[in-house]
């Protein structure tokens, strides 16, 4: 028996003894009245086996008959052998009508030893080294918004920074491009350290 299970058995034996009402008990376990009044009339019939799931200790209705698994992973030395566990299980389900799922043919294939467990968490990519000299690369970004509320037109910040030394520039323009007219509100220009 489960803790759920456990904490039902002590819910219905106080109910039994007229210590708690139906409702009172559904409040308690977080069922609903009607839920409560199935499981009560099972545990009154049945006793502690009662309160138990009835499918525990049952195969799932979901399982894969063993023969099929069997004609699955010939299938799978003669002619797969090198397809992944995905492409094979729809392969098994279109050809063969032997429908998986690709996480139930991974599990398959490992538990045969056919397949490797893959590592995960590695890195797809290393940090880029930086430029050696200033003015190398220069990164750049925009960001269009109403940046002085009610008090100045809608501008547009453009902030650039060196990948070298990590400064900053940044200053505002009336349009998406520094081609157009400097807005004249604000001009900075610091180092990303003295940033944080």
């Amino acid at each position: 028996m489960n803790r759920k299970e456990r904490e039902k058995l002590s819910v219905f034996s106080r109910v039994k003894d007229r210590l708690l009402t139906r409702r009172e008990a559904a409040e308690a376990l977080g069922l609903s009245l009607r839920q409560v009044h199935r499981m009560y009339c099972r545990y009154v019939a049945q006793g502690d086996k009662g309160v138990v799931h009835q499918d525990r200790g049952k195969a799932s209705p979901r399982r894969t008959q063993s023969q099929e698994r069997k004609k699955a992973l010939e299938l799978y030395r003669s002619m797969y052998r090198s397809f992944g566990p995905t492409f094979w299980a729809e392969k098994m389900g279109k050809d063969h009508g032997i429908w998986i799922s690709h996480d139930t043919a991974r599990r398959w294939l490992m538990e045969e030893g056919l397949l490797e467990k893959t590592r995960r968490g590695r890195r797809s990519r290393r940090r880029r080294p930086r430029k050696e000299r200033s003015g190398q690369m220069v990164q750049m970004d925009r960001s269009h918004h109403l940046w002085f509320e009610n008090r100045g037109k809608r501008c547009c910040l453009m902030v650039m920074i060196d990948d070298a030394t990590s400064r900053m520039d940044g200053r505002f323009y009336e349009g998406k491009t520094m081609l157009v007219k400097q807005c004249g509100h604000m001009c900075w220009s610091q180092s990303h350290e003295s940033m944080n």
